[in-house]
Order: C-alpha cells, then sequence, then structure tokens
C-alpha cells in the first residue's frame, strides 16, 4: 500500500481495533511557527532548550521526589506522528526514555506495522516523572506537565496525535472521558 491516505486510514483503524484514540491536529501551515523556533537549529535546538532551560530539573510537583530521571520524550522532532502515553513507568524512569519497557516492545511493533521505525516518530508523555507504584497521574500533576507536553506538540507540529490511553486523551482534549472506547469516532 503506497497511497499515503489509505495508509494513515489503515494505521487509525489499527488504533481503534487496539483501543488507541488518534486526534487530527492543524497542518504545520496552519499552526504556524514554533515559538522560540527559528530557521537556525529548527525543532531539535528548541526541544532540547525547553527540556534543559525551562523543563530543568523540574520540581513543579510532588511526583519529583520519588523519580530518578525526568523522562521528557525521544524520536524525530520533526515528527509526522506523534505517541502519548500518561506517564513513565519503572524502565521509563530507571533508563529516562518513555515506552522502554513491556508497552514499549508493543508500541515498537506497532510503530513497525505501519512501517515506520521509533526514529521516524516522536513519543512523550502527559506527566515527565514516574508517579507512585506506576497509578496514573493525578489531576494536578497532569495539569502542571500539560504546559510542557503542548509545547512539544507546538514544536514538533505533528500531523497526527495519537493518545495512548484515558489520561492522555483527557490531557490534550482538557475535560474528563468517561470512557476512551465512547470517545471512539469523537473528532
Amino acid at each position: 500500500m503506497s497511497d499515503p491516505r489509505a495508509q494513515a486510514v489503515e494505521w487509525l483503524r489499527l488504533y481503534r481495533d487496539l483501543g488507541v484514540e488518534a486526534m487530527a491536529l492543524p497542518s504545520p501551515a496552519e499552526a504556524g511557527p514554533a515559538p522560540g523556533d527559528s530557521a537556525v537549529g529548527g525543532a531539535a535546538e528548541a526541544l532540547e532548550r525547553l527540556r534543559v532551560e525551562t523543563l530543568g530539573e523540574c520540581q513543579r510537583c510532588a511526583l519529583w521526589k520519588g523519580r530518578t530521571r525526568l523522562v521528557f520524550g525521544t524520536g524525530n522532532p520533526e515528527a509526522r506522528l506523534l505517541f502519548v502515553g500518561e506517564g513513565p513507568g519503572a524502565d521509563e524512569d530507571r533508563i529516562g526514555e518513555p515506552f522502554v519497557g513491556k508497552a514499549g516492545k508493543l508500541l515498537d511493533r506497532i510503530i513497525g506495522a505501519m512501517g515506520l521505525s521509533r526514529e521516524e516518530v516522536y513519543i512523550a508523555n502527559v506527566v515527565k516523572c514516574r508517579p507512585p507504584g506506576n497509578r496514573a497521574p493525578l489531576p494536578d500533576e497532569s495539569a502542571t506537565c500539560l504546559p510542557f507536553l503542548h509545547e512539544q506538540i507546538r514544536i514538533i507540529q505533528p500531523e497526527v496525535i495519537v493518545t495512548l490511553g484515558r489520561t492522555a486523551l483527557e490531557g490534550l482534549l482538557g475535560e474528563p472521558v468517561r470512557s476512551i472506547t465512547r470517545s471512539r469516532g469523537r473528532w
């Protein structure tokens, strides 16, 4: 299947079948340039500034107390496809990269089935520090980290965001979701 539109429809069907929700974004031309982005350095440099200068060794919520490493994001800073999960688990906290544990192996297989590699997409989480016991982030923890995720999105300007779970979907929609299944098909 070489038609990009047909591939995108097939990917979205695959995500839906796996219980993953997708959300379309405006094209980069509609979204405009990312704040602080320049022709020199581009998205990679802007993401690094966000990670180092703005986020730094964040202590804005209580999650920092239990973390080993802050887990910012990984992948292509100019990716057309962005995956967003809820937060790092134990493996991610230890390594400092999102989706490297069991869920990461599954995500790698999904990305591979799409004909892409992990290096061609971008992967981030709603919260950047591991919640205790791998629980879902609390609303105030998500609210504290969401501006950083929104800035990542503005810098990367992906064409499609795939939310991996309810927390990510709620964070990006900005509203509670009773059921991720009931949210399917809502754009």
